[in-house]
């Protein structure tokens, strides 16, 4: 029997609770999320599981206003799969099969309902050379088409494989890397791993970078991100392991996800936006050389160990009287001579205090 496999556990010191993110559109238990809802954070949609079906050796989740391809019997043998457009009077809107693979398939075509296709929908159908989406698809998950013959026919044409404005992949891409104008979203994964990259420009009108988009680019030195003025999220471990040597933040970036530059062991220097609200748990984590961080007015929360374990890190400034500063002792790293700034009766004021920090009102 043909059996996919779950995708990898990543950063297991992460909670359980935290929300890795896409592109355009998330799912959270049946829940199909807007780019307004995720660029917000705020989850609209309340749908409600109703029950499992099969037909035609295709499963299927219903739930009160959608339903959702998950996977296939081991009994299917069709070498084309034309995912309905209704069953039992659900509209399919989601595609995230699991477990079987049919070595049988070879052609999938998505009719103009679908508009999520998750994580690892289709990786290692080896025999898939034909894949039809349609413009209503607007989020396909990390490494949903990997190991099939339709990838590395695109990737023939184009290392940097597109989808309805959605970079999915970048795998064979080397060296400097231009991603074009029109590009809105770096999909999650979509570099992952790729050790033959040395930089990165993306363009003004990408919005999001997707979870782990560029973990764990072991050649990749630089990022730009121009004047990017429609980046807004950049998402859970996104830049990850790389080798970057500083880093300048776009000035309408809202939300850094967790990890997202964890590991980092070069990056000397950080500039974060005064667009930016919220900093991820462990989103500078092990960033060893990085030796001063200011949190612009804008800051209201400082995650869980942010910047645990940067063992160079000498000062942080908090403009915000206000912020939200995990009370983990690590939060700022271990050096002994660390010396946190803000305003008198601060947050930061109380954080250095119970934390044992050297403490400097401006």
């Amino acid at each position: 029997m043909n059996l996919k496999k779950p995708a990898a556990l990543l950063l297991a010191a992460l909670s359980a609770g935290t929300l890795l993110t896409g592109c355009s559109l998330m799912k959270i238990e049946g829940k199909i999320l807007t780019k307004e809802e995720v660029l917000s954070g705020e989850e609209t949609s309340d749908a409600r599981f109703v029950r499992s079906v099969s037909l035609h050796d295709i499963r299927y989740n219903l739930y009160d206003d959608h339903a959702e391809m998950i996977g296939f019997l081991s009994s299917y043998s069709a070498s084309v799969l034309s995912v309905p457009r209704v069953v039992e009077n659900k509209t399919v809107t989601a595609v995230n099969p699991t477990g079987y693979i049919p070595e049988s398939l070879t052609s999938v075509t998505f009719e103009d309902c679908v508009t999520y296709i998750g994580d690892e929908a289709f990786r290692d159908f080896t025999n898939l050379r034909s894949v039809t989406i349609p413009e209503s698809v607007t989020h396909i998950g990390a490494h949903a088409f990997e190991g099939t013959a339709w990838i590395k026919e695109k990737q023939s044409e184009d290392p940097l494989v597109m989808v309805n404005s959605i970079l999915i992949n970048g795998q064979a891409a080397i060296g400097d890397v231009s991603v074009r104008s029109g590009v809105t979203c770096i999909a999650a994964g979509a570099f992952e791993g790729n050790k033959a990259i040395t930089a990165v420009s993306l363009p003004g009108s990408v919005y999001v970078i997707g979870d782990r988009a560029f973990a764990n680019c072991e050649g990749m030195t630089k990022v730009s991100f121009g004047m990017s003025p429609s980046l807004v999220k950049i998402g859970a471990l996104s830049f990850q392991n790389t080798p970057l040597t500083t880093v300048k933040l776009p000035a309408k970036v809202e939300t850094l996800g967790a990890a997202a530059f964890a590991g980092c062991e070069e990056l000397t220097r950080v500039d974060l936006p005064g667009a930016l609200t919220s900093i991820g748990d462990k989103a500078f984590y092990d960033c060893a050389s990085l030796e001063t961080v200011e949190f612009p007015m804008s800051v209201t929360e400082i995650g869980e160990a942010a910047f645990g374990y940067c063992t160079s890190l000498k000062s942080a400034t908090v403009f915000n009287r206000e912020c939200k500063i995990c009370t983990d002792d690590d939060t700022f790293g271990t050096n002994p001579d660390f010396v946190l700034y803000g305003r008198k009766d601060s947050t930061a004021q109380a954080y250095a205090t119970a934390c044992g920090y050297e403490f400097k009102a401006y």
